[in-house]
C-alpha cells in the first residue's frame, strides 16, 4: 500500500481496536495492514457465499479425498473452484505482500 492512498479516519469501540492490534500482531502485519486485510477477505467471502459455491464444493471434495485431505488442502481447493482467475491473484498478491522479506 502507497501512501498515496487515500486515507479514511473511523470511530470504532476500543475493545474492537483492542482486538484488531492484537490480530495484527499476531499476524506480523500492521494495524492499517490488518485492517485492510480483514475487508478484502470479507468481500472475497461474500463474493463466494453468494453464490453458494463454497456449501456446495465441500462434501464433493471430501469424496474426492476419501476423507484423507488435510482440511488446509480443502480450504485451497475450495479457494480454487470458487474465486476467478482475477480474485485468486488479487488473494494471492495480498499473501506475497503479508510474508516477510
Amino acid at each position: 500500500m502507497a501512501r498515496t492512498d487515500p486515507q479514511v479516519n473511523i470511530r470504532m469501540p476500543e475493545v474492537l481496536k483492542g482486538n484488531l492490534q492484537e490480530s495484527a500482531f499476531e499476524n506480523g502485519r500492521s494495524l492499517n495492514a490488518e485492517i485492510v486485510h480483514r475487508l478484502e477477505m470479507s468481500f472475497l467471502r461474500e463474493t463466494a457465499a453468494s453464490e453458494g459455491a463454497v456449501v456446495a464444493t465441500i462434501p464433493a471434495l471430501i469424496d474426492e479425498a476419501n476423507g484423507e485431505l488435510l482440511i488446509r488442502e480443502i480450504a485451497d481447493r475450495i479457494v480454487e473452484r470458487v474465486f476467478s482467475e482475477d480474485e485468486m491473484e488479487r488473494f494471492q498478491a495480498l499473501q506475497n505482500k503479508k510474508k516477510p522479506k
